[in-house]
């Protein structure tokens, strides 16, 4: 089990790497869940998801009654954090798995159905255009969509757009909406086969690609906050390890985390290794009558974001 601590509150989940240990529930078969094609969402991404919990953590009083849209849940650390701080929260996801995974970690957070609502949502479904009660039933309008580390494949950026679009579209006049979208900036070093050698990205290309998408459906996009930092152990009390198998690396000097020096030879042209490193970023999007207030809440998360 994981145990997530920030301010005053604390969330317990399970999460893909948890369910190797021998203390896991034992409410189901644990190996379905590692032996998954994909388990991406089954675990907790590092800076991602602790910027966006300090940023929600930061903005406490306002959840409390509030009502919260979390998109691509996961094992749904935002989600519950939220509820602590006292939001009525849907939290959503695809994934069959991670559907029965955030039921389990309501239930261990001792939070009702009614508080925590649990459902399956298809992104590509928003593409269609549908009425807002068939997604999203007897909810009127949401205060805060949460979205954290959904955009780290190119493939999902025009259904990530769509969604967040469609979600923020049912607005109330008591009501201006606003996605925090937390985002770990990846740069990666990898094998150029015409120069013989390892190159380093500029820039965070997918993210790059997705504020494209958002200005074509004509949204606002603004940094709320950003910290270079923050890792998951500023939340997340014991060890922390990553699902993914790639060595983290510095790529501005292409130094390693153990501080050698990456080289050529570390880079294997023929398995395409890859090599990251990030940052954490809090972006808000919102329709463009309420871009005031996303220059408030860059103020007022970028004035103490970390505790």
């Amino acid at each position: 089990m994981t145990t997530i601590r920030c301010g005053q509150f604390q969330v317990d989940l399970i999460r893909v790497s948890d369910l190797f240990s021998p203390h896991a529930p034992k409410t189901r078969d644990n190996a379905e869940y590692c032996q998954l094609p994909d388990n991406t969402g089954l675990d907790l991404w590092g800076p991602s998801s602790a910027i966006s919990i300090l940023a929600l953590n930061k903005l406490r009083l306002r959840l409390s009654g509030a009502s919260i849209l979390e998109l691509g849940a996961g094992v749904g650390a935002c989600s519950l954090f939220a509820a602590k701080c006292g939001a009525q929260v849907l939290a959503t996801d695809y994934h069959p798995a991670s559907l029965q995974i955030l039921e389990e970690n309501r239930k261990l957070n001792l939070l009702s159905a009614e508080q925590f609502t649990v459902k399956q949502l298809d992104w590509n479904a928003m593409a269609d255009n549908p009425q807002w009660e068939t997604i999203f039933g007897k909810i009127q309008a949401f205060d805060f969509i949460v979205a954290s580390d959904v955009i780290f494949a190119s493939r999902l950026l025009q259904p990530i757009v769509q969604a967040i679009c469609f979600s923020l579209g049912q607005q109330t006049e008591a009501k201006s909406c606003v996605c925090l979208l937390g985002h770990e900036v990846r740069l990666s070093i990898r094998w150029d086969k015409q120069k013989g050698c390892i190159v380093t990205d500029k820039e965070d290309e997918v993210l790059k690609a997705f504020k494209v998408e958002v200005e074509k459906r004509g949204l606002a996009m603004q940094l709320l906050a950003e910290d270079k930092s923050i890792g998951i152990s500023t939340i997340v009390s014991g060890s922390f390890s990553s699902s993914s198998e790639a060595t983290v690396c510095d790529a501005t000097n292409k130094t390693c985390a153990d501080g050698s020096q990456l080289t050529n030879a570390d880079v294997d042209p023929k398995d395409g290794v890859f090599y990251y490193t990030g940052h954490a970023c809090l972006f808000g999007i919102s329709l463009q009558k309420n871009t005031a207030v996303l220059k408030d809440l860059a103020h007022e998360l970028n004035s103490n974001l970390v505790l």
